[in-house]
C-alpha cells in the first residue's frame, strides 16, 4: 500500500509492506478493502513510524517494513 506525505512543497512517498498490515490484524483480508480499513485504523502508528524513517533518510520514497514497527 502507498501513501504520501509532503515535507513543504515535496510530495514523499511510502510504501507500506503487505506485512505490515498483516501484522497489525491477522484476520484480516488482504484485498483492497481490508487492507484500507486495516492502514486506517493503524493510521496514527502508520505516520509516526514515517515521520521517524523520513527525518533519517530524507529521502523521496521510503519503505516501510514489520522490522520498522
Amino acid at each position: 500500500m502507498t501513501f504520501w506525505g509532503y515535507d513543504s512543497t515535496f510530495e514523499i512517498s511510502f510504501h507500506v509492506d503487505a506485512d505490515v498490515l498483516q501484522r497489525f490484524n491477522p484476520r484480516a483480508g488482504q484485498d483492497e478493502e481490508a487492507s484500507l480499513q486495516v492502514f486506517d485504523v493503524n493510521r496514527s502508528r502508520i505516520e509516526s513510524v514515517a515521520s521517524g524513517i523520513y527525518a533519517r533518510r530524507k529521502q523521496n520514497f521510503n519503505r516501510l517494513s514489520t522490522s520498522d514497527f
